[in-house]
């Protein structure tokens, strides 16, 4: 029986799903092609009718992932009419952090993007400035580059809060991690003062001996 385009559609959203899922779970070096088949409830053959690659895949997990979040981020701000950073950062830093498999995508394949290829890397890049746009569009009483600034240390503590906490050895440490890096969010997020901090690089200790 020939396959329709409605029921070859469903069967790609069902490998991409399940690609999502097994990235997240596995990583993307234990995320085989024949394990996110499976997950999907179909076969190797059929992965690689939708994608060349598991690479390809794992690019448009990583875009998804993305645009999903700053979807949510939008969504956010429409349903609140003041004060949607606090709405976020709760949702954001409340159980939901403890969600791997379906998760957000900034703490949960961040780490894997690394070891990933060039196209992965360029989705992922493409998705930050996004974020970091629609975050900064808040915080337009600030010089620019200061609003880009917050946006992107926002979306860095929001990845690394998350991280940390899902490793934390007991929920009560967890939860501590989780709640303060909700408060740095937030404060990046709301803090209309426009401070300059200045970066640079250190050098490096010498090495003894």
């Amino acid at each position: 029986m020939a396959t329709t385009r409605a029921q070859a559609e469903q069967s790609r959203r069902a490998l991409i799903d399940a690609a999502a899922a097994e990235f997240r779970h596995s990583g993307y070096a234990g995320a085989g092609v024949d394990a996110i088949a499976k997950r999907a409830g179909l076969t190797s053959g059929a992965f690689y009718r939708h994608f060349g690659s598991k690479a390809e895949v794992f690019a448009l997990v990583v875009a998804e992932g993305m645009a999903y979040l700053a979807h949510g981020i939008r969504h956010t701000k429409g349903a609140t009419a003041a004060g949607w950073q606090r709405v976020f950062t709760d949702f954001y830093f409340g159980p939901y952090y403890r969600e791997i498999e379906a998760g957000c995508a900034l703490p949960g394949l961040a780490a894997e993007i690394v070891r990933a290829d060039e196209g992965a890397k360029e989705a992922f890049s493409v998705g930050i400035e996004a974020l970091a746009r629609e975050l900064a569009s808040d915080l337009d009483a600030l010089p620019a580059d200061v609003a880009r600034s917050r946006a992107l240390a926002a979306l860095a503590t929001m990845a690394g809060g998350v991280v940390l906490a899902r490793a934390a050895g007991s929920q009560e440490l967890a939860d501590n991690i989780a709640a303060a890096a909700a408060h740095n969010v937030l404060h990046l997020l709301t803090n209309r003062e426009s401070v300059t901090v200045e970066t640079r690089l250190l050098d490096a200790p010498e090495r003894p001996g």
